[in-house]
């Protein structure tokens, strides 16, 4: 097999070459060991005085990656040697870089690599449905610290990760044991496989690259999947079930009842399309209607909305058997060292 020198991690003076796939790099042992445990105790094993010549590469003892992409060793050895490679979050960063610096950072126990992948793979996918909210109707206005890094610009913040990512990093978030990852990702995964010739296109062809995912993903995603079209149901009944109260400051209850049954039927219209976004169907279908009601009704109705849509986010890792909000965000907290 010829190697392939990767330039960048080239090192003249280095004493170790690393060799993932046909790719070769010339590093130093001593940062290796002082970074990772498992390299620390690979390195510590006693050299034979004399190396065949199938374990040297050019006077240096030649070290196999097996398994390991070259792709990712290449990330992850230049967020080792190169500062600027893999700047620490809200900096601008690319999935793919992301991906490689968590696996092979997960893989040898690179803690503050793993910790700043992590964060950044995270900022993706929030466990708060207010800064959810935020990303979709206020995009413009978000802080640094509450935009995703990996999405490329121009991009609204929400709904916009391609479908051969999310596979991605549904399967890396369940390797890595970053679980707070997958109610939302998921999420996301049902809203894009909405109609059904694409969910059967990806089931006919799970096994292909864009399809990446466990049998035990495969259920997870299905058995949420399943629930997903129901989720707009309650917000449906919140809106059939109003009724004008005029004790609560309205001043024409026939007026507001006609217009919020006029939204509603816009509600249903959008179900049945199989709506994408159900949490926001809402300010999707409805705001304009429902701002032609009296103040009063309008925020009331405002207000039992933002309830039921509370309650549905807090369902939502349940849906797809992951558990409960609570659990995942201290699981988070503890990981990213928050």
């Amino acid at each position: 097999m010829d190697l392939e020198r990767v330039p960048e991690l080239w090192f003249p003076d280095g004493n170790v070459v690393l060799q993932a796939e046909d790719h070769v790099f010339k590093v130093f042992q001593g940062i290796l060991a002082a970074r990772s445990p498992i390299f620390k105790d690979m390195f510590s094993f006693p050299q034979p005085q004399e190396r065949a010549p199938e374990d040297e590469f050019e006077g240096c003892p030649l070290v196999p990656m097996m398994g390991d992409s070259a792709h990712e060793v290449a990330c992850f050895l230049q967020a080792i040697f190169d500062s600027e490679f893999f700047p620490a979050y809200p900096a601008r960063t690319e999935f793919d870089i992301i991906e490689g610096c968590l696996r092979m950072s997960h893989k040898y126990q690179v803690d503050y690599i793993r910790q700043r992948a992590l964060v950044h793979l995270s900022s993706g996918f929030p466990t708060e449905l207010a800064l959810l909210d935020r990303r979709r109707y206020n995009s413009s206005e978000l802080a640094a610290v509450e935009r995703t890094s990996w999405l490329p610009p121009p991009n609204p913040e929400y709904g916009s990760i391609p479908v051969p990512v999310l596979f991605r990093a549904i399967s890396l978030a369940r390797e890595v044991e970053a679980l707070w990852i997958l109610p939302l990702a998921f999420y996301h995964l049902s809203s894009h496989l909405t109609h059904p010739e694409r969910l059967a296109h990806y089931l006919t062809f799970r096994d292909n690259e864009e399809a990446t995912f466990s049998e035990r993903d495969w259920v997870a995603f299905l058995h949420g999947h399943g629930a997903f079209s129901h989720i707009a149901i309650p917000l449906l009944s919140c809106v059939s079930n109003y009724r004008v109260d005029p004790r609560c400051g309205c001043r024409a209850p026939h007026h507001c009842e006609s217009v919020r049954l006029k939204a509603l039927g816009k509600f249903h219209d959008l179900a049945d399309k199989r709506l994408a976004q159900p949490l926001h169907i809402f300010r999707i279908a409805a705001d304009g209607p429902l701002k032609k009601v009296c103040a009063s009704c309008f925020e009331h109705l405002q207000l039992a909305l933002a309830e039921c849509r509370e309650q549905l986010w807090n369902k939502l890792p349940r849906k797809y058997g992951i558990g409960k909000w609570e659990d995942l965000r201290k699981i988070k907290k503890e990981a990213l060292g928050l």
